[in-house]
């Protein structure tokens, strides 16, 4: 099947599929089973007081006679939901989508006694409260059953708003057993109800399937691995037939999806305005920097006009630079070398997997987990350092990072405030969870929460330890977000260090710290949202009140390429996403940026906002060399740097998305690592134009090339070389 978005529906098809009929098992997981929505699977008698509720499902009028509304008691809220989920079963087997989602949510609200959705932030008191019994089991049901007639009905966006309700009831239930246990995030949870597993499991399938429809499929492939890892971790006497009937086999896998996938992305519009947003990633032209090398975690920011570019590593094994450069983004006209950074290289060690953080007063701060802090002028070129000291406390007596080092922590300048919050350093390399605050009229830092070194119980208050966090500031400067990131769990295990294990642990979190207030909230993640990932790129643009992500890095979930017949361990992303920011309180609206072509799957690139213009730009980040293979790269070379500049445009008001051509440029862009035909739009390996206009097109064969070469001629100007 060639046309992509003919493979795209059959996809959907078959995840949505009733067929019982045998399939042949694909030679990589469990994972890919067709989507099974039952009503009420377990059987009417599986509850208590179930005659009760049968009679009066047949009933419904008397319901408020027997079970009064104002009654809060355990068994009336029971009643009262399972009679109105009884109806909504009855609709359902009637077809009748609508009316069975509006009897859902009637019989979650009366689960819980509150009207829901519920609103505000993440965590609550009505879901924590539940514990993992029939009450929790029953409101996911519901849940499920609202998401799976919004999917049937196509409104996705239903679907996804219910799909959050779900998560929150989740993160909740989670939360209160691991802080009544003091464990962290990546602990499993002790499950002992059949019930709730098999709602769970039922809940990741609809959620993979509808992130799936609107082409998020990142988010959808998350779900249907997690969904497979919660299956594997079932014990075996809860593994009910309900469970394991979730889980038959499909001749297609999910995992062999990209993200975004080159042969679906093309054939994708924009049907969800509230999930989705057009826009157009296009690659920038620089002229030659003599003397600027290819490197990784170098330290990238933007300021007046001006991209900065700081330190680095040519690969993962060195070797390091000092260098410091600065690039005209209005002219490109290529690199600039600039005084190199003035601490030296026998006390900072290589100068990787730090920021460059603006001030507002135009001038570049570095910490690099030194007291002593690096400040750039670019009025005057010139270097400084400013030496800080540390105000201790009973949890914290000296300086926190041991060594003075501290790689991968999200690093803002705030009026007249400093704010580090969480990496890695040698005694803990699965990350840290300390917020550290540098008052710039006395040169002081103070410690506001967390440790350095996270200690064996969790604090349940705040973010677990992590590095590769990804941050933004809030307009009105009250609030700091923090997002995602990994606890490297896995390089604890190698050296011996607390929390190691065998593998690492991607967050999927969104948490903002009330800098008046000096308190963590945990957030929701709302919306058509990135799936959990670290190395990702992130910025935040005050014009728009939008904050942007693009690619990163899962060390969960794995990659299937069929060419090999092999799984790898991980994935590469090079989607977008976009979130509109809200008043405080209200959580943040996420929306996947749909675009014809897009950069190649990458981690560690650097997306800026330029201050002067509002324009927003994505540089550098590395490829892996097995994941998108390379000519160049070298056979001991696993990551390959980039240095290449690009452009996104968004169809908002002032995301530069004026005078943009999409049907010209979604002939004539890359899709990630692979170009698209010209002429008959396939995606794959193609052949650049050789003549006039520099290789601006591709075709896939000499036949289309002769085919499209005249509208090609007449749309580029291009002629024979």
């Amino acid at each position: 099947m060639s046309d992509p978005l003919a493979q795209f529906e059959a996809l959907l098809t078959l995840m949505g599929s009733m067929d019982e009929r045998p399939r042949v098992t694909p030679p990589l997981t469990r994972l890919a089973a067709p989507l099974h929505f039952a009503p009420n699977a377990r059987g009417p008698t599986h509850r208590p007081q179930a005659q009760r509720i049968h009679m009066l499902a047949r009933n419904p009028d008397g319901l408020d006679d027997l079970c009064p509304r104002n009654s809060l008691d355990n068994t009336t809220r029971f009643v009262r939901s399972n009679v109105r989920k009884a109806v909504a079963e009855q609709h359902w087997e009637a077809e009748n989508f609508a009316g069975a989602r509006a009897a859902y949510i009637v019989a979650a609200s009366e689960m819980v006694g509150k009207k829901l959705p519920l609103s505000g932030h993440l965590r609550s008191d009505v879901y924590a409260g539940l514990g993992y019994g029939w009450d929790a089991s029953d409101l996911l049901g519901c849940f499920n059953g609202i998401v799976e007639c919004s999917r049937q009905l196509k409104e996705y966006d239903t679907a996804i708003l219910w799909i959050e309700e779900a998560d929150t009831l989740d993160k909740n239930l989670q939360h209160a057993q691991n802080a009544q246990r003091s464990k962290f995030e990546w602990s499993a949870p002790e499950i002992t109800s059949p019930d709730y597993y098999f709602e769970r499991l039922t809940a990741l399938c609809l959620s993979s399937a509808v992130f799936l429809a609107v082409g998020n499929t990142g988010a959808a492939v998350h779900r249907r691995w997690l969904a497979d890892e919660i299956f594997a971790e079932v014990p075996a006497h809860l593994k009910t037939p309900d469970i394991q009937s979730l889980y038959p086999f499909l001749g297609i896998d999910i995992l062999a999806l990209r993200h975004p996938d080159p042969n679906i992305a093309p054939a994708l519009a924009v049907k969800q305005p509230s999930l989705q947003i057009c826009g157009s990633w296009k690659k920038l032209s620089i002229g030659k920097s003599p003397g600027l090398v290819p490197r990784l975690r170098c330290a990238v920011t933007a300021l007046n006009g001006q991209l900065y570019l700081l330190g680095g590593e040519k690969s993962t094994n060195g070797p390091y630079f000092f260098d410091f450069w600065t690039l005209d983004l209005a002219r490109r006209d290529g690199w600039r070398k600039l005084p190199d950074f003035p601490i030296p290289e026998d006390i900072t060690n290589d100068l990787v997997g730090y920021q460059l953080a603006p001030h507002r007063d135009g001038r570049l701060f570095v910490f690099t987990g030194l007291p002593a802090i690096a400040v750039f002028d670019p009025g005057r070129s010139k270097w400084s350092v400013l030496p800080t000291t540390f105000v201790p406390d009973a949890q914290t007596p000296e300086w926190p990072y041991t060594g003075g080092k501290i790689l991968e922590a999200a690093v803002h300048c705030i009026g007249i405030r400093m704010y580090v919050f969480g990496g890695v350093h040698q005694p803990s390399i699965v990350g840290t969870d300390l917020l550290m605050e540098l008052y710039f009229p006395t040169l002081t830092w103070r410690r506001l929460s967390g440790r350095a070194v996270p200690v064996p119980h969790a604090d349940a208050e705040g973010p677990g330890p992590r590095g590769q966090c990804h941050s933004w500031v809030a307009r009105d400067a009250t609030r700091i977000y923090y997002m995602f990131g990994g606890a490297d769990r896995q390089a604890a295990m190698l050296h011996k260090q607390a929390h190691g294990a065998f593998y690492s642990h991607g967050y999927g979190d969104l948490w903002s710290w009330d800098i008046r207030a000096e308190a963590w909230t945990q957030e929701r993640v709302r919306g058509n949202a990135p799936s959990p990932r670290s190395e990702m790129a992130c910025t935040y643009s005050p014009a728009l009140d939008k904050v942007i992500v693009f690619g990163g890095y899962s060390p969960t979930v794995p990659t299937w390429f069929d060419d090999i017949k092999d799984t790898y361990t991980y994935t590469y992303y090079a989607d977008t996403f976009v979130g509109d920011m809200r008043a405080p309180g209200t959580p943040i609206a996420w929306k996947q940026v749909l675009s014809p072509g897009f950069p190649t799957y990458r981690a560690e690139a650097a997306l800026v906002t330029d201050p002067a213009t509002g324009k927003i730009y994505l540089f550098g980040g590395y490829k892996n060399t097995t994941y998108v293979r390379s000519k160049k790269a070298e056979p001991s070379e696993s990551a390959r740097a980039f240095v290449d500049l690009w452009q996104l445009r968004l169809d908002v008001p002032g995301g530069c998305f004026e005078g943009v051509d999409l049907a010209e440029e979604a002939r004539s862009t890359r899709a990630g690592p692979w170009q698209r035909c010209f002429t008959c739009g396939i995606t794959g390996p193609g052949k650049r134009c050789g003549g006039a206009c520099n290789g601006h097109v591709f075709f896939c064969d000499a036949d289309c090339l002769k085919e499209g070469w005249k509208e090609h001629k007449e749309m580029h100007g291009c002629r024979k070389a």
